[in-house]
């Protein structure tokens, strides 16, 4: 029987037949589900006409981001550098003598408020609360966000949360790879308009988590790693910051996407399984090879740093940027035409 890695107990293996009541359905919730209101940019909660999310999705979220606040501020080593990559493709059967079990059960069916969280978790370490994101996430039905094979493709060409694509021979080589960032910045920031253009409580969520995610990042480069090369809301803070720390930046950034991307990213099976072994690859290996798209699909939305293209209320100025690169204004051309 397979164990959780943070507490070491058996859980039996998923079976979709027995297990198929942990999913929940976000398009099919409960009316009563307490719900969390955010500003535009997910950056913290509004009072009335804000985006609704879950509280069994925000709560931990954001506490998780707070809680990394104060272990950063005390020197406690980041939640980044301790917790695991080990991918989480289905719910987790309950176990009743896991702690975490026992808390996403809490989580899911008795708590109604955010301060119910914050008082429940008050001296919970951030790796736990990591772990329930994590649950929590895997039991959606669906993926949070479809990639388009553009996409998809468009991120294997450009591979710039890679530390050995970001060391230049050259100053000269430096600059071009300065100005090959900026237009995967802007390529991006469009991919992300695209697939949200339409919203749903999934992109919102969607929205939320990325949001979120790129502001602890930030804050681990800012408050642990002690990067001062430049402001953290810099589109390319990241990017140096993995030139400058690319052993430390490379670990948490693939720990986080391996771990979250599963439940995340949604991709086709014909973008990362050739047609000619699609007949004779096993499961195994198909999982292998969509997790390997997914973490490098997930960690090209965390180089680029940005808040705005998810900020619903900052579209027609993140259009205005995307726009005004003319190499990227052809690009988007030629893909709004197939």
């Amino acid at each position: 029987m397979p164990e959780h890695h943070l507490t070491c107990l058996p859980h039996q293996p998923y079976s979709a037949p027995r297990h198929g009541d942990l999913l929940i359905d976000l398009y099919y919730l409960d009316p009563e589900t307490p719900m969390m209101e955010f500003k535009s940019d997910y950056s913290c909660t509004a009072n009335g006409n804000g985006v609704k999310i879950p509280l069994f999705i925000a709560g931990p979220l954001m506490l998780l981001r707070s809680r990394q606040g104060e272990e950063i501020a005390n020197n406690t080593e980041s939640f980044l550098n301790r917790i695991s990559g080990r991918p989480s493709f289905n719910p987790t059967p309950e176990c009743c003598q896991c702690e975490v079990c026992q808390e996403v059960r809490w989580l899911l069916k008795d708590c109604r408020c955010f301060d119910d969280c914050q008082s429940r978790w008050c001296s919970r370490d951030s790796v736990f609360l990591f772990e329930i994101l994590k649950e929590v996430l895997s039991r959606l039905k669906k993926k949070l966000l479809p990639y388009s094979l553009f996409h998809h493709d468009y991120v294997n060409m450009n591979q710039f949360y890679i530390s050995r694509v970001l060391c230049p021979d050259t100053e000269k080589d430096l600059t071009v790879l300065a100005l090959e960032f900026d237009t995967f910045v802007k390529m991006q920031s469009f991919f992300i308009l695209d697939a949200t253009k339409t919203p749903d409580i999934y992109t919102n969520v969607f929205c939320c988590l990325m949001t979120n995610l790129i502001r602890m990042l930030r804050a681990y480069v800012e408050g642990e790693l002690r990067c001062a090369e430049g402001d953290p809301s810099d589109p390319d803070y990241i990017f140096r910051a993995i030139r400058l720390f690319p052993t430390e930046m490379s670990r948490a950034m693939s720990v986080l996407a391996s771990a979250l991307s599963p439940r995340v990213i949604d991709l086709k099976k014909y973008y990362y399984v050739p047609c000619d072994s699609a007949t004779f690859m096993s499961s195994r290996d198909e999982q292998d090879r969509y997790l390997w798209s997914a973490t490098n699909c997930m960690r090209s939305l965390l180089v680029i740093n940005a808040i705005e293209p998810f900020d619903r209320c900052a579209e027609h100025q993140v259009w205005e940027v995307i726009l005004s690169n003319p190499a990227v204004k052809d690009l988007v051309d030629v893909i709004n035409t197939v």
